[in-house]
């Protein structure tokens, strides 16, 4: 199905869709990137349905689905704003 050989020493990419096909395995470690939200958003609508199952939860849209496996965006922090001092004379 993949073309390339698992082994616990190395990573293989693959597809989005081929990596859904086997999504839930045990003895898988999958992971996406922002890369894959485009693909993810082009699978077929039934394939949601058997997400579901091994999401655990209800899958019913692309968006619910790149949310689930697409890492949230990490926002920079601001710094704190340095407070001014009061020209204010008591």
């Amino acid at each position: 199905m993949f073309g390339g050989v698992l082994n616990r020493d190395a990573s293989l990419e693959v597809e989005a869709i081929d990596a859904l096909r086997v999504y839930g395995d045990s003895n898988l470690d999958i992971s996406f990137t922002e890369s894959d939200r485009k693909n993810l958003k082009q699978i077929d609508p039934k394939m949601l349905t058997r997400l579901t199952k091994a999401f655990r939860k209800e899958i019913t849209t692309h968006d619910e689905l790149c949310k689930e496996l697409i890492p949230a965006k990490t926002k920079a922090k601001k710094a704190p704003a340095k407070s001014k001092k009061s020209t204010l004379e008591e």
